[in-house]
């Protein structure tokens, strides 16, 4: 499930029992989902500044780290 994936991700209480019942495989597998608007932005409210891209969707929004390329 979703909230085995990773134990730093933070997941809202009120969505965890939705979560623990949703396979990973299919959380993003909707055919009437629809992609609304996606971009990069930077989160400024952790300790240092973190770039994200963001997917939001009429029903969810994503938001995933950008990984960096070693160089």
């Amino acid at each position: 499930t979703v909230t085995e994936l990773d134990p730093r991700c933070v997941i809202p209480e009120s969505l965890k029992p939705s979560l623990n019942k949703q396979p990973c495989e299919k959380l993003l597998a909707c055919p009437k989902r629809q992609l609304l608007h996606e971009g990069q932005i930077t989160l400024i409210e952790t300790p240092k500044p973190l770039d994200v891209h963001v997917f939001l969707f009429d029903d969810i929004l994503l938001i995933s780290k950008v990984k960096k390329i070693p160089r």
